[in-house]
């Protein structure tokens, strides 16, 4: 899969929204949604707790702006309500298998997409011009 360059429009950076897959590369959303709820261990947690749901909902709904860190999204937004759904420390017993807390977290994980630095290592896209970021950080937009 080809990442496309952001692209700055009204002010604005409007970055592609890419997502890994669990097998290596990029995928599309919808692709990790129907998996993620095909999964029997995420089904079975969502039936004993709906938050399971909600915290994929809310996953999904995460995209890429320029301040955006993937890393930070993860350990800071979700991975607390991860931990006290899913995992020892889950709230409910039913959930308290490691199993649960590892198709979640994989789940919520594939669902954030590549954020600057993920897209863009070298600090260059596609068409050649600095990426968004490395504009930033040298004054520029």
């Amino acid at each position: 899969m080809m990442i496309e360059s952001a692209q700055f429009v009204n002010g604005i950076w409007h970055y592609p929204q890419v997502y890994r897959r669990r097998s290596g590369g990029n995928t599309a959303k919808e692709n990790i949604l129907t998996s993620i709820y095909a999964n029997p261990i995420i089904k079975e947690a969502i039936g004993i707790d709906a938050e399971v749901r909600q915290i994929i909902e809310d996953a999904a709904k995460v995209s890429c702006t320029i301040d955006y860190d993937s890393e930070q999204a993860l350990y800071r937004q979700f991975k607390p309500r991860i931990t006290r759904i899913v995992g020892w420390e889950a709230r409910n017993r039913q959930l308290g298998d490691g199993s649960y807390y590892d198709e979640l977290y994989e789940a919520v994980y594939a669902l954030l997409p590549l954020d600057d630095s993920e897209l863009y290592p070298a600090k260059r896209m596609p068409d050649g011009r600095l990426s968004p970021r490395a504009q930033l950080e040298r004054g520029r937009h």
